[in-house]
């Protein structure tokens, strides 16, 4: 249980986002409908043979579902895969030319190639050493891309079915072909071709048959491989046992021994390949769930398996994101280290993940740390069965860094980096926003500019250092003189713009004004030294002034210049 735990925390850290293991992924196979005893499908539309048995098996153990989509032949079948007509070819060998298009599944079925011939042929040790034999391969077959590369001597026939490469043999049609050690067996006893024999093999031609996957679903490659690795070598055996046994007969000719005893023999060494293969297997498997559980312990996100509203299940990472330990995350429900503000949509999110509804497939909340700190973390999670019951794995991520450094960068965007204020950007924005609602309410506001008078002087005596200064204490006393609801901005140099909402009439701005005057005139002390100004504030008040943002702008500015002027 718990290896199978760590298998499926793995797969669903690989597909969360893209299929929910709960929700039963499904595959079309396209296959070869003519290849017995590999596989077939019926005049009734049943998918056998020694492929469909494994299939059955493998998916069934990957927890997925699938279909047959029914082709002519094995031509079509690869045409419907590069196509999209479906999802996987189910029993093939790897080739460069089909990893154009698939991705491939560990091997589930491995039998070597052997040369096939009449009689009366020899025996062939190396097939680059023979010239102008004919050799009969089906069409779309592996064997047929290797052949033409890797043996250009031979003259190639392409006929429909592996059925048929065996006919040419035997009538002489064809001098060899190059077919599985189990397809010769079945095909041979079958159709009662007892001129044929094997003449010979291709070492470097093993069929390790695999899934072909469409790229567009390659997600489904690691699930489809936890499937083969979980198949027991004696299920294995016993299926491919099914069909290549053979039983002799009595008043068996001498002919028909020897080719039962070489069956025969062909069926140990698959009964022995395959105890070897599972064996090897088996081994990688152990080994792949400890790379799993190194990979879950070691994974810098937090993982989380939640159920009934109770954490059981956390690595190592989540809990030095949050500061508890899973003693102590076991007993607490899910929703107490949540921000308040933030649980509902946590809450809303999890429900729907558990009830198999869509929910959102990343999005950020606030965590509360045992020590009292306030983290935000980004939750992206898939719904999982545990002990048969619906629960949800979770996967978090840090990102308070990352939420500072935006919020830190919008600040920088809006305000002024001298003094902290308002740029002119946000003014704009804010004084577009009060316009209209001044104009919708029929209301009316001021708008106030102001300018240091002689401040140029202050920069070239004493420095910017000095000047610098005292930019940033008009500004902090202006902020301290104005109400919550006032915006002032740095807009220039040395000059500010300041909005009053609630101010209706010129009195009341130019209260302000004389409050704004006397500021200017309380002496900036640096480095033991006084310095005086003045200012000069322009006003302007909506609508009477202006009833837009630059007009507004230019009749404060007018007004201002018209002061310094006075």
């Amino acid at each position: 249980m718990k290896k199978l735990f760590f298998r499926l925390l793995f797969l669903a850290s690989l597909t969360y986002s893209q299929v929910s293991l709960a929700n039963e992924p499904h595959l079309k196979f396209c296959v070869d409908p003519d290849w017995y005893p590999y596989e077939k499908i019926t005049p009734q539309g049943e998918y056998i043979g020694i492929a469909a048995e494994l299939i059955s098996k493998i998916v069934q153990k990957a927890n997925i579902t699938y279909s047959i989509v029914r082709t002519q032949n094995w031509e079509e079948s690869i045409e419907f895969s590069k196509k999209g007509f479906c999802d996987a070819l189910a029993f093939l060998n790897q080739t460069p030319q089909r990893e154009e298009w698939l991705v491939f599944s560990e091997p589930y079925f491995t039998d070597p190639n052997v040369i096939i011939s009449r009689e009366q042929s020899d025996y062939i040790s190396d097939l680059s050493t023979v010239s102008n034999l004919k050799i009969a391969l089906p069409k779309g077959s592996s064997i047929l891309e290797k052949v033409k590369k890797d043996f250009p001597n031979l003259y190639i026939i392409e006929v429909e079915s592996e059925e048929e490469a065996f006919s040419f043999v035997s009538k002489g049609k064809a001098d060899i072909t190059l077919r599985s050690l189990t397809m010769a067996i079945y095909t041979i006893k079958s159709k009662g071709w007892f001129n044929l024999k094997v003449a010979g093999e291709v070492p470097r031609y093993v069929n390790r048959l695999r899934i072909g996957i469409v790229k567009e679903k390659s997600f489904f490659q690691e699930i489809l491989n936890q499937g083969i690795l979980d198949l027991k070598p004696q299920l294995a055996r016993e299926i491919a046992n099914r069909y290549v046994a053979i039983k002799i007969q009595k008043n068996l000719s001498t002919k028909e021994i020897i080719l039962y005893s070489l069956a025969f023999l062909g069926a140990l060494i698959l009964f022995f390949g395959f105890l070897l293969y599972q064996r090897k297997m088996n081994k990688r498997l152990e080994n792949i769930n400890e790379r799993y559980k190194s990979l879950i312990e070691g994974s810098r996100e937090g993982i989380v398996v939640t159920q009934h509203h109770k954490i059981i299940f956390s690595n190592p990472s989540f809990s030095e994101i949050t500061g508890y330990s899973f003693e102590e995350l076991k007993d607490i429900p899910i929703d107490k280290y949540l921000y308040e503000e933030d649980k509902q949509r946590a809450m809303q999110n999890h429900e729907k993940r558990v009830a198999g509804l869509d929910a959102e497939s990343r999005y950020p909340v606030r965590f509360l740390t045992k020590d009292g700190k306030t983290i935000w973390v980004e939750v992206s999670g898939t719904l999982i069965h545990w002990g048969n019951e619906p629960a949800t794995l979770n996967f978090i991520v840090d990102i308070t860094q990352r939420i500072q450094s935006e919020e830190k960068i919008k600040f920088m965007a809006h305000h002024d980096a001298l003094t902290d204020l308002p740029n002119r950007w946000l003014m704009d924005d804010r004084l577009e926003q009060q316009i209209a609602s001044a104009r919708r309410e029929k209301r009316k506001f001021a708008l106030l500019f102001v300018d240091l008078n002689k401040f140029k002087p202050i920069n070239d005596t004493f420095g910017h250092e000095t000047g610098d200064f005292v930019l940033k204490t008009f500004a902090l006393r202006l902020s301290q003189i104005l109400r919550q609801s006032d915006t002032v901005s740095r807009v220039g140099g040395d000059e500010y713009v300041i909005m009053l909402p609630n101010t209706q009439t010129y009195k009341d701005a130019q209260n302000v004004r004389e409050k704004i005057i006397n500021l200017s005139q309380i002496p900036f002390s640096i480095n033991e030294q006084d310095i005086f100004l003045t200012c000069s504030v322009g006003i302007a008040l909506f609508p009477d002034d202006g009833e837009s943002k630059d007009a507004l702008y230019t009749a404060a500015d007018n007004s201002m210049y018209k002061e310094k002027k006075s």
